[in-house]
């Protein structure tokens, strides 16, 4: 990753997308970012993180029962976790999205709505104010 960047002096934030997609994973943030996370913090350290595109599925064969939610909640708490201070914001991917992989179709429901309690723990969550983000309702 290190080639890729090119200097402090040319950025400001740096970012990353990333998705819970494989129930045989811990429906976890650090599952999910830990990695990654680890070196941004090493190749621009002090820049604003972005979490450019993120999301759960809970379809596609994969993801069942409450591991959606569960993944949604560690997002939160992490995100409440002084040592996450530098991530500035989140981009969320609500959509249903169909693909094909080693010829097999499958669609996956990245919705925060694909279920009840999915929505509601996204719901707690962006009410938290132990978050240090200025999240202001917005209105259509």
């Amino acid at each position: 990753m290190r080639q890729y960047y090119p200097g402090a002096q040319y950025v400001d934030w740096v970012g990353m997308s990333g998705y819970y997609r494989t129930a045989t994973e811990q429906p976890t943030f650090q599952t999910t970012f830990g990695a990654t996370l680890a070196q941004i913090r090493k190749i621009a350290p002090g820049k604003g993180i972005v979490l450019n595109e993120i999301g759960a599925t809970e379809t596609g064969g994969t993801v069942t029962d409450s591991q959606k939610s569960q993944w949604i909640t560690s997002l939160f708490d992490a995100l409440a976790d002084p040592a996450n201070r530098d991530i500035i914001g989140f981009a969320y991917f609500s959509q249903v999205a169909t693909t094909i992989v080693d010829g097999t179709r499958t669609t996956n429901d990245w919705r925060l709505d694909s279920r009840a309690d999915s929505l509601a723990t996204f719901v707690k969550g962006i009410a938290r104010n132990d978050i240090d983000y200025d999240l202001q309702e917005v209105s259509k």
